[in-house]
Parts: C-alpha cells; sequence; structure tokens
C-alpha cells in the first residue's frame, strides 16, 4: 500500500525512492487521502481510479478524474496531484528501459494524451495485466516488460494524430535539456546555454525542443518560473521578490508573463490565494 503523502515543494522523485522491485517496475495499490505539491520523476507512472475522485494538474493542465479514469506521466511531464479520502487506484510506475524503446518514442510525442476516459472492461483488463505484474509467477523481468509494453500499447491505441518524426536520441537530447531546465530554470540560462545541454546548434535546438515537447524553450521556461514565483507569492513575498528569485530578470517582463500565464497580476493572485484559504 502507498500511504498518504503531502509534498509541498516542487520536487523531482527518482526512481530509487519509488520503485524498489529490481526489475525497475513497482505496482501498487491505493486506498487513502494523497496530496503531492508540483513534482516530476525520473521515470514513468500510470495511475488507474477505482473509485473516489482526484484532481491532476498535468504540464499546468487541469485534470478532473474519477471512476474508469487513468493518466500517463513520462519524465518530461510536472504535476501537481490531489485524491479524495474515498479514493481506490492501481499505481504503476517503471523505469525507461523496462519498456520497448519504440513504444516509447510514441508516447513521448507531445500529442499523445496524457489523460483518458476507460470503459468499465478496459479498466477491468488493464488492472488484470497490473495484478499479473504483482504476481509472484511473473518475476521474470522480461515477462514484466512484456506486460508494461501490452498496458503501455492499450493506451496507443486510444491516441490518434501522433507525430512520430522525431528519432529516440533527439527525444534523450531534449529530455536532458528539459531536465536541467528544471534544476536551473532559477539562474540566467540562455539559448545556447541550452542548445549546448542537447548538443545542437541555436536554430536547430529550438526546431527540435518545439517538435518533442509541443511549446517553446521560452514557453517552458517562463511556466517553471511563473510556478515557482506562485509559490512565493503564496508564502507570503513581494512581487519583486518573487520575480527576480523565480528567474526573471526584468519586473516588467514578469508582469506581463504572470498575467498571461495565469489571467491575474501577481497582487490579485496573492490576494486570490489567501481569501482562498480562508
Amino acid at each position: 500500500m502507498i500511504k498518504s503523502s503531502n509534498f509541498t515543494t516542487e520536487t523531482r522523485f527518482k526512481p530509487e525512492k519509488f520503485i524498489k522491485d529490481n526489475t525497475g517496475i513497482s505496482v501498487g495499490f491505493r486506498d487513502t487521502y494523497l496530496k503531492f505539491g508540483t513534482h516530476w520523476h525520473d521515470y514513468f507512472e500510470i495511475e488507474f481510479f477505482l473509485s473516489g475522485n482526484g484532481q491532476n494538474v498535468i504540464n499546468g493542465k487541469v485534470h478532473n478524474l474519477s471512476e474508469f479514469n487513468c493518466y500517463l506521466l513520462t519524465p518530461f511531464d510536472y504535476h501537481s496531484l490531489e485524491l479524495s479520502p474515498e479514493y481506490k487506484g492501481i499505481n504503476l510506475s517503471f523505469i525507461e528501459s523496462a519498456a520497448d524503446e519504440k513504444i516509447l518514442k510514441i508516447i513521448f510525442s507531445p500529442k499523445f494524451k496524457k489523460a483518458y476516459y476507460l470503459e468499465e472492461n478496459e479498466l477491468y483488463t488493464l488492472v488484470k495485466l497490473c495484478d499479473l505484474l504483482k504476481s509472484e509467477s511473473f518475476k521474470d523481468s522480461k515477462c514484466k516488460n512484456h506486460i508494461v509494453n501490452c498496458i503501455l500499447e492499450y493506451l496507443i491505441s486510444k491516441n490518434t494524430d501522433l507525430d512520430l518524426a522525431c528519432t529516440t536520441e533527439q527525444y534523450e537530447n531534449i529530455l536532458r535539456t528539459v531536465s536541467y531546465m528544471y534544476l536551473h530554470y532559477k539562474e540566467n540560462i540562455t539559448l545556447k546555454t541550452l542548445a549546448d545541454v542537447a548538443g545542437y546548434n541555436s536554430s536547430y535546438f529550438s526546431k527540435i525542443f518545439s517538435k518533442v515537447t509541443g511549446e517553446t524553450y521560452i514557453e517552458k521556461l517562463n511556466s517553471l518560473r511563473v510556478k515557482s514565483a506562485q509559490k512565493m507569492l503564496a508564502n507570503g513575498c513581494s512581487v519583486s521578490e518573487s520575480a527576480y528569485s523565480s528567474g526573471f530578470n526584468s519586473l516588467s517582463n514578469f508582469l506581463t508573463i504572470f498575467k498571461n500565464y495565469t489571467n491575474l497580476t501577481p497582487t490579485e493572485y496573492k490576494i486570490q490565494y489567501h481569501h482562498n484559504k480562508k
């Protein structure tokens, strides 16, 4: 059973803490209130909702989830999660080597859906596959890898209009760059710095980054910085401190970008946040 946790700061989750099985695959049953603040994983995660409900904010998009829903997260995705006290569900987490490279290439597509509604028979089938992963009869990693691939292929079948033009090498290089951005977004990151991390020239990097992630590198940086500023504002920091400490080098630029992302000024956000807490 996975116990309730409350992570209130932006966190990067490592597989060695959450995936104990030496096959790199972990299946757990959740049946308690759970809340995670904004975080991201160095592994993949699928959650199947059996009952109850919850809210998952994935890459800034709100998904209200309930029975027969599921979501899939890659190491590219950041999210926050809150599950109701009545929630019951199955969590499947696995490292990159536990799935077929060609399948991973597909689910890394920016058009790949993060949340799904499943028919009752579909949910039943996928939960049974998760049960097999926990079975003592399936200790062999190859058997477990095959089951993980089956689950992923089923979710792939529920997607359309996928862009499969990027190579595995491009995904790996951009993933390395995204990891760098999460760790250094508060610093003065330049296009050249990110291009060097990826091993590309600047113009090619910009093109491939957008192709792989579905957003520009500036949009990704701004998103990370705005989320950091929101947390600081909620904790009582001033507007200017929140701006400069989150990586913005201009207060006017921060005010414009913050309003574009939240539809509120920083001051309005601060007031609304504390009003909602009452």
